[in-house]
């Protein structure tokens, strides 16, 4: 099985006080991967208080409970909270979705760990890069955490090699985004 890099989007705001009265500090900043570890189950509550769930596959229950929801699960999130990931969806048509803006205004964190592997597994990945942005600047002007997961390699034999240079293509933007 390959594992998944996560990478932390955005992580500098405070929890809203209608989240929990305990979520009026200040929560997982700038040093939150080196810190992680130490940092307090209250903060991790207060930022997974109300998560909205974007993705394919996994983040649709495919297999069992998708990481997002045991991690909110894990530190208390009450449901529901909105998950509009389906199984094969590819991010553009997450973006599509009608209510998104509201439903990522609304969240205390979006987290989307597949939400652009299926981008990539195309002929023509040019708009995985505008998916890509366009998901941060909703975060951003929401000043929301993000958290996605970088794409993995496709591990089969009639795998495309433009499939590969998607995958190289969104990880790049990923991770040029995710450079503090």
């Amino acid at each position: 099985m390959q594992s998944v890099r996560i990478l932390l989007l955005f992580l500098f705001f405070s929890c809203p006080v209608a989240f929990s009265e305990e979520c009026t500090t200040p929560t997982l900043g700038a040093g939150l991967l080196k810190t992680l570890p130490e940092t307090s189950a209250v903060r991790l509550s207060c930022t997974f208080a109300k998560p909205l769930i974007l993705g394919a596959s996994i983040s649709a229950n495919e297999g069992g409970l998708n990481p997002g929801s045991r991690v909110a699960k894990k530190y208390g999130a009450v449901k529901p909270y909105p998950n509009l990931a389906k199984v094969g969806q590819k991010a553009l048509a997450t973006l599509a979705h009608v209510e998104l803006e509201k439903k990522i205004s609304e969240s205390s964190v979006v987290v989307g760990i597949d939400l652009f592997f299926w981008d990539t597994t195309v002929q023509s990945c040019n708009d995985v890069d505008k998916s890509i942005l366009k998901i941060i600047d909703l975060c951003k002007k929401y000043d929301k955490p993000l958290i996605v997961g970088d794409i993995p390699k496709i591990q089969h034999p009639t795998a495309e090699p433009v499939v590969e240079e998607c995958r190289t293509k969104a990880n790049t933007v990923l991770e040029t985004a995710c450079t503090v």
